[in-house]
């Protein structure tokens, strides 16, 4: 697990409540990935993103090397999560979905918390960003994909 921290100072957005603060997640599954390209490239890139698309200068980077995606129970991820949920992050950025977790239901849960703490989602490759109309609405699908009219999650 390993953490960076960046405080460059943001561009001025008029209209915003709170400052902006991007929790870029960056995830390998095997140790032998963790020697290759694979984590610098991912940070490298969605530093990038986040300063020029996201236009935030202000991030931290939680990175889990050599965990699976087959679930979300990883250091850094569990970090992030309780981080979040104190405030600290307006959005979550990542290479790719399954960065988060190969299981749709994780995902799912995961972003329906998102939502209900107004933190924007953003996978970087899917072009995914849950701040905008589409996005928003295939979350909404993701998450009525996996339940049943009386409230039922199909695990």
């Amino acid at each position: 697990m390993s953490r960076t921290t960046n405080k460059r100072p943001g561009k001025a957005k008029s209209g915003l409540s709170r400052k902006q603060k991007v929790a870029i997640y960056i995830r390998v599954s095997t140790l032998y990935q963790v020697d290759r390209d694979s984590l610098p490239m991912q940070r490298k890139d969605l530093i990038a993103y986040a300063s020029l698309i996201l236009g935030i200068e202000e991030y931290e980077i939680f990175e889990d090397a050599g965990y699976s995606g087959k679930n979300t129970d990883r250091p850094a991820f569990q970090e992030m999560m309780q981080r979040i949920r104190k405030g600290e992050f307006t959005h979550v950025l990542v290479w790719k979905i399954d960065r988060i977790s190969r299981n749709l239901l994780d995902f799912a849960e995961m972003y329906e918390e998102l939502q209900d703490l107004r933190v924007t989602f953003v996978s970087k490759n899917e072009q995914f960003d849950t701040s905008t109309a589409i996005g928003e609405a295939i979350g909404a699908e993701a998450k009525i994909c996996f339940q049943f009219p009386d409230g039922t999650v199909i695990p």
